[in-house]
């Protein structure tokens, strides 16, 4: 008895079939059922007599019968994200189990199908598998806007539920796992300093383009270490330690972005970078003639 009270609990009250069978045997199993011990809640599972009905236990249920986590609202409120004092019975699947709508104890569980869902991705919290704070606010993406989607988020980092940077990496793996529609997503995390980066968003691409066909090609993204943390510099000259930065006006409008930044450009200057700032009012024969007296400088050649 005490491994089928440690297994209720642990599973809100819910068993699979297989599992009573080999806690009880089969008619050990028969008879629980029969007086009312155990009531069939669906095909191959079972709830514990007085257990409360719930959409946390539809949640519980769904993620043992399919392997799921709860997810988007569900992992909402089991997070304590603002704006979700309900529990809404929804889990995500991978492909494999399909999508479908299931009706259990009386309720209907949402059921959401993905190809991405790595373990990284998913937690237990109370017992209850569900998916990491980061992957909820951007599951959370596909119903809000930026601006609502950002006050959740914002919460919850002040909070310390989650932070920015772990929703970045979050989005950056789906994005990277063929999960394409983030721009929502995107535009949040834009204001807060962490905007998606390809490696050619479309003004580093348009200076890049103009240091190509002035023929100045620089390299991009390079990694170095300054101040003793890892930073990462758009377009860089490193023979000659030149750096190019694109600043966006929405990035940099965030108190946390521009201290961080602030940080990252001091580090590089102290280490030796020279930074050239580019933005969107700079023009192509701007940019060309700052980088070109750059790289004189540090080439010690005449500028042009």
């Amino acid at each position: 008895m005490e491994a089928f009270d440690e297994l209720a609990q642990a599973q809100r009250g819910l068993l699979l079939a297989a599992q009573c069978l080999e806690l009880f045997g089969r008619r050990g199993f028969e008879r629980r059922v029969a007086r009312g011990d155990l009531i069939k809640e669906h095909h191959g599972l079972y709830r514990v007599a007085g257990t409360i009905v719930s959409s946390e236990l539809a949640v519980v249920a769904a993620t043992l019968l399919y392997d799921a986590v709860g997810s988007i609202g569900a992992a909402a409120a089991i997070h304590g994200f603002d704006r979700f004092p309900l529990l809404r019975p929804e889990v995500t699947v991978l492909d494999a189990f399909g999508i479908r709508h299931l009706r259990l104890f009386k309720r209907r569980v949402v059921m959401h199908r993905t190809n991405c869902l790595p373990d990284d991705h998913r937690m237990v919290v109370n017992g209850i598998p569900v998916t990491t704070p980061a992957r909820t606010i951007c599951d959370l993406s596909r119903r809000f806007n930026a601006p609502a989607l950002g006050k959740v988020l914002d919460d919850a980092v002040r909070r310390e539920l989650v932070s920015y940077e772990e929703v970045a990496r979050c989005r950056d793996d789906m994005r990277a796992r063929g999960r394409r529609r983030l721009a929502i997503l995107d535009a949040m995390l834009e204001t807060r300093g962490f905007g998606f980066d390809t490696g050619e968003s479309a003004p580093e691409l348009d200076v890049r383009t103009w240091l190509e066909d002035a023929g100045i090609a620089p390299e991009v993204q390079v990694q170095v270490v300054v101040g003793g943390r890892r930073r990462r510099i758009d377009i860089a000259y490193v023979a000659e330690m030149v750096a190019v930065e694109y600043l966006g006006i929405n990035t940099h409008a965030n108190a946390p972005a521009l201290i961080d930044d602030s940080q990252r450009s001091n580090d590089l200057q102290l280490a030796g970078w020279l930074i050239v700032f580019i933005t969107k009012a700079t023009t192509r024969e701007e940019a060309v003639r700052m980088v070109r007296e750059a790289l004189a400088q540090r080439r010690n050649l005449p500028r042009p």
